[in-house]
């Protein structure tokens, strides 16, 4: 078994295809979407309304059921306001991972009882108030504050998933090394913690986005994350994420990638 864990992330209002279907509930289109992904080896699908404003949170309570109701598949619920979150949470228990919170005393205090009243997992980005930390201390002052948060309102380790930010390489003036750092230096600290990231911010104002993606993956894959958020309908991404797992150790006696390889085969 693979020990990475895949999100699908096509289910986002910001693409106007996926906010006509939360607008119109269409729910034949929203299914197609996330069984994609499912097929395509996602056990969790994240599902973002935020762009119908005011009906954020009954388009993403819609969707969010239908998805795990049809699919019975977990739901990631990904949204900016934090409050919105909180209220949907009792509606789906175990079943949900909240995405995300910035790491702000006020706002874990407010998000993390209810994530452990329900049972759920949370996303805790290495993010406060004043932005991003821009060296491995600041993000890791701000790890141990989620990590210290998460076990004083009850939550356990592993559904506490730690996001370093995957910022757009085009804007990112060192590269993505201080991300990988990081992720290197939570696998240490906090082992018993997901690490998660958005792939696809990696590649956001490049040209062949897709090339880009896939090459962070296997990076941070060796680097030691475990969960990816990411289009999981890829085919090359799939054979990058079997062959990169096989060859960190996570895949013992490369049993996934070739019985990827095998499908692949008979598939053509």
């Amino acid at each position: 078994m693979s020990a990475l864990l895949l999100i699908g992330e096509k289910l986002n209002s910001t693409r106007p295809s996926v906010k006509r279907i939360f607008e119109e509930r269409d729910e034949g289109d929203l299914l197609s979407i996330a069984r994609e992904q499912i097929e395509g080896g996602a056990s969790c699908i994240d599902l973002n309304a935020s762009m119908l404003m005011e009906r954020e949170e009954d388009a993403l309570r819609w969707g969010a059921t239908a998805v795990h109701a049809q699919l019975r598949v977990s739901v990631m619920l990904d949204s900016p306001n934090t409050s919105l979150l909180v209220r949907l949470l009792p509606e789906f228990g175990t079943a949900a991972i909240l995405n995300s919170l910035l790491c702000d005393e006020e706002i874990l205090a407010e998000a993390l009882p209810a994530v452990s009243s329900a049972g759920a997992g949370v996303v805790i980005m290495l993010e406060d108030r004043r932005g991003i930390p821009p060296t491995i201390d600041g993000k890791l002052l701000l790890a141990e504050r989620a990590v210290a948060a998460a076990a004083k309102a009850g939550i356990a380790a592993e559904r506490l998933f730690i996001d370093p930010v995957f910022a757009p390489l085009a804007t990112s003036a060192c590269g993505m090394l201080l991300t990988l750092e990081t992720i290197r230096t939570l696998a240490a600290r906090f082992p018993a913690c997901q690490r998660i990231g958005g792939l696809s911010n990696i590649s956001y104002g490049l040209p062949e986005r897709t090339l880009v993606n896939r090459t962070f993956a296997a990076m941070a894959i060796a680097s030691g994350i475990t969960v990816l958020i990411c289009d999981t309908s890829d085919h090359e991404l799939a054979k990058t994420l079997a062959a990169s797992e096989a060859l960190a150790g996570s895949d013992a006696n490369c049993r996934r990638f070739l019985a990827d390889f095998r499908g692949h085969r008979r598939a053509t």
